[in-house]
């Protein structure tokens, strides 16, 4: 039974959870009911949370459609791959938010690259398996 990818979706929604918190007490410190008034601590957590919710569905029902496929296809070795690749994808979501926060540009290149990395990896491998 294929089970494992879902670990990286509850380690998602623990990250969603906490981006939403820091946009929310940045609201209710600032008095800004809707939108960023302007404020640009605000504009940059609400970045941090929207850029999250952009790329991670994608990622992570392309990871569950490779731990699916490859226990359907008895292929060696998958779960490798699923765990590898979720924690990579979780530790770049993590660099990319940090980036955002503290301005370090640096963390926020690592952070965009192992996601889109992560991202085509998870194409390239579900195009395979599918073809396989």
């Amino acid at each position: 039974m294929f089970y494992h990818s879902f670990i990286y979706v509850a380690l998602s929604a623990f990250i969603l959870i906490k981006l939403s918190i820091n946009v929310i007490l940045e609201r209710r410190k600032n008095k800004v009911s809707f939108g960023d008034d302007g404020n640009r601590a605000l504009m940059r957590r609400i970045r941090a949370q929207g850029n999250f919710i952009e790329y991670t569905p994608i990622f992570l029902i392309s990871l569950i459609g490779i731990e699916w496929i490859g226990y359907d296809k008895n292929i060696p070795y998958y779960l490798i791959y699923v765990h590898s690749l979720g924690m990579i994808f979780i530790l770049g979501r993590i660099f990319h938010a940090i980036s955002l926060y503290q301005k370090k540009i640096s963390f926020r290149r690592i952070g965009m690259r192992i996601t889109f990395y992560s991202l085509i990896a998870n194409g390239l491998i579900l195009i395979f398996l599918v073809i396989y």
